[in-house]
């Protein structure tokens, strides 16, 4: 929606800067290509500390990142990631 709405011009976004992938410009973005999971119908009123993307586990081998709704990132290692994920359903 927000490439459709014209507030994201560019793939870049969606492709992790530390994996080797990127997109073409103007092809469409699917789970495949994109290096980040998302979860969309979220607004300002959610919980801030509800996360709208991150990093999927095959873009790093030893931390994460999560950004939340509030617009900070976090990221996460070893058991702590594990336990977002499990609590967020980050891995799907």
């Amino acid at each position: 929606m927000l490439r459709t709405e014209g507030y994201l011009k560019e793939n870049k976004f969606c492709t992790c800067p530390a994996t080797h992938g990127s997109i073409p410009q103007g092809a469409e973005i699917t789970d495949a290509n994109c290096s980040y999971g998302f979860k969309g119908g979220l607004t300002q009123s959610d919980d801030s500390k509800t996360p709208i993307a991150w990093d999927k586990p095959e873009n790093h081998k030893d931390c994460w990142n999560i950004l939340f709704v509030d617009g900070h990132d976090q990221r996460y290692s070893g058991e702590e990631w594990l336990m977002m994920c499990k609590k967020w359903n980050l891995n799907k």
